[in-house]
């Protein structure tokens, strides 16, 4: 029994920490190509400069839950594929402003808190990522985990290689150990 559980919690724990390498390798690509990573409805991304300060600070990780635009109203806090040209369509967090609405089609007119004028240019719908409904402390440490090389190594890289490590000698304990060794663990 007490076996059993052990092979079972070394199985979960090896699915959970590959499961989040993959995440973070995810999301470290489809952030070099200007995309999102949606899990279950919910995008982790990063504020790139002080526009929503004090709230949001250049770095912070906000969470963005995906919505139906037509639920946003004055005020929300969104984030958005850019229109602006000199932005390359990257991803923008700011406040909605005003809703415009016409033909059926939904617009946003946004400003960054701490921006004095407001943005050039409307978001159409379709552009919309999701809502931000909060920030993440542990997320905005792993953003700066990943983008600085020394902390990714010893935070990231060492613990992995450690556990695998780990698992290794395990193994090879339990490989060499004699016959009846093997059947009593």
């Amino acid at each position: 029994m007490k076996k059993t559980i052990s092979t079972l919690l070394n199985i979960l724990t090896i699915v959970v920490v590959v499961a989040l390498a993959a995440l973070i390798v995810l999301v470290s690509v489809n952030t070099k190509h200007g995309k999102v990573t949606t899990v279950f409805g919910y995008s982790f991304l990063v504020v790139q400069t002080g526009s929503m300060e004090p709230l949001y600070p250049e770095k912070s990780a906000v969470i963005a839950r995906r919505v139906d635009p037509s639920e946003l109203k004055v005020g929300d806090i969104i984030s958005f594929y850019s229109s602006d040209p000199t932005l390359k369509r990257n991803v923008v967090t700011h406040r909605i402003k005003e809703i415009k609405t016409e033909d059926s089609s939904i617009r946003f007119l946004t400003k960054g808190d701490a921006n004095v004028l407001d943005d050039k240019y409307d978001v159409p719908a379709s552009d919309v990522v999701g809502k931000v409904i909060g920030k993440s402390k542990v997320f905005s440490f792993l953003g700066r985990v990943k983008q600085d090389p020394r902390l990714f190594f010893v935070i990231i890289v060492l613990p992995i290689c450690a556990l695998i490590t780990w698992e290794i000698v395990g193994f090879s304990k339990k490989a060499k150990a004699p016959e009846h060794e093997k059947k009593d663990s």
